[in-house]
């Protein structure tokens, strides 16, 4: 029931240009350009990998926020693929920062590795999406 409840909430962030997904350790949120409203399936898909992929950090490296940390990272994306490039990376200590970095990178590299035509008409050759992480 709650896992319903949470990819609901997901669906409904997405379709306002804003995707959020949580877990026992915190929450992911993701602010994007209307733009997004179009794909809006590949921003959700981006959202969950990452959560995972966070989820799969804090534990393999054992990282211990205080709850309420939040980490900010601002990240460009590039629609040949390119290496998807941090424009900055705010808050937390660098072991928070480090495994929220990572769930983005990696996540980025899983789902958007070459956009597809229709992805380019609706989001052009680029995109900066924020993801805000916040501990509990």
């Amino acid at each position: 029931m709650i896992l319903r409840f949470a990819l609901l909430l997901i669906c409904i962030a997405g379709l306002t240009g804003c995707a959020t997904s949580s877990i026992g350790s915190g929450n992911v949120s993701v602010d994007a350009s209307t733009a997004w409203d179009k794909q809006t399936e590949v921003l959700t898909s981006l959202t969950e990998q990452t959560r995972k992929e966070w989820s799969r950090n804090i534990t393999m490296s054992r990282v211990k926020a205080p709850p309420g940390t939040t980490v900010q990272i601002v990240i460009q994306l590039f629609s040949d693929g390119g290496e998807p490039y941090p424009k900055s990376i705010r808050g937390g200590k660098r072991k928070a920062r480090r495994a929220c970095a990572q769930a983005v990178m990696t996540s980025i590299r899983k789902i958007m590795k070459t956009w597809t035509p229709e992805m380019i008409r609706d989001l052009g050759t680029q995109q900066t999406l924020t993801y805000t992480f916040v501990y509990s």
